[in-house]
């Protein structure tokens, strides 16, 4: 079955993990990492024969604009990751809009392609801010991807689909492309399970994982979308070790191999973008519905 593979491209000193060491105000002071970290991203991809989708930062494609032509024309989907890094349910509507629309110019002039697919940083559009669908499509977009069907305090959507839906807004329909989720029933009720990737990629067994994905594949018969980031890649980054010992493991955990499990995971599933798993939801072959 075919599920697709993401990548939220951020630098290092982006993840929110790292906002209170580094803050906004001196990103432009920051080292880049693109090289390294793009490197070893398209190296793991190359290696599996692998195409996915990059949802690109604004302003990583603002510093680094060779980095995303790179991606463009290894044949990879660009999507929108927002400009600023910023969750989405701390903005006005107005400033929302802002920072979708001027991501998707930037990568459209970059790339010379349409960009139609956005995630938000943190996957931060929740029962919070359900007016950002309409702001996505007034900007131009045809589907979200940052819905993560599972409990975490920054976003909690245990009440969403783990298929693709379609959302009606004031302009038009948006597909909702979700995170993967699995799903076991404990004393009565349902439980899901954060497979999709990024820290719990790198931190839960490996056989763990496998066993969730596999589980929505097999056992739901529908496929589902992952992530990683390229920062995840470069064990060279700098490290901030006055980080908490909870945050470091979060932020840096499981890093220094963490290329040769990604290699593996795509090798033991069949991933594609997103753009791809939504022709296939399009023609009936992914229609499946939630049990």
């Amino acid at each position: 079955m075919l599920n697709a593979i993401s990548v939220d491209v951020e630098e290092y000193f982006h993840a929110t993990n790292l906002d209170p060491y580094v803050g906004r105000s001196r990103w432009n002071e920051m080292s880049t990492r693109a090289p390294e970290s793009i490197n070893a991203t398209l190296e793991v991809f190359e290696k599996t024969g692998t195409l996915g989708t990059f949802f690109v930062l604004g302003d990583f494609a603002r510093r680094n604009p060779q980095q995303v032509k790179r991606l463009a024309e290894a044949g990879h989907e660009i999507a929108s990751h927002g400009f600023n890094h910023q969750l989405a349910y701390l903005l006005s509507p107005e400033d929302f809009y802002e920072d979708i629309r001027s991501a998707k110019q930037l990568l459209e002039d970059i790339c010379g392609t349409e960009v139609t697919g956005y995630r938000a940083p943190n996957f931060s559009i929740t029962e919070k801010n359900p007016w950002a669908y309409d702001k996505l499509v007034e900007a131009g977009y045809t589907y979200d991807s940052s819905v993560y069907p599972v409990w975490h305090p920054r976003y909690t959507n245990l009440d969403k689909p783990r298929v693709i839906t379609v959302r009606p807004t004031n302009g038009g329909e948006l597909l909702i492309v979700p995170l993967a989720a699995s799903e076991l029933s404990l004393l009565g009720k349902k439980l899901r399970l954060p497979v999709a990737g990024g820290a719990y990629w790198r931190l839960f067994p490996e056989f763990f994982i496998r066993w969730g994905l596999s589980r929505i594949n097999a056992r739901d018969h529908i496929p589902f979308c992952c992530y990683i980031h390229p920062w995840e890649l470069d064990p060279g980054q700098p490290r901030f070790e006055e980080m908490p010992a909870l945050t470091k493991l979060r932020h840096y955990g499981g890093i220094a191999d963490f290329s040769s499990r990604v290699e593996r995971y795509l090798r033991a599933f069949e991933f594609s973008t997103i753009q791809k798993l939504i022709e296939e939801w399009r023609s009936g072959q992914g229609s499946a519905t939630e049990k």
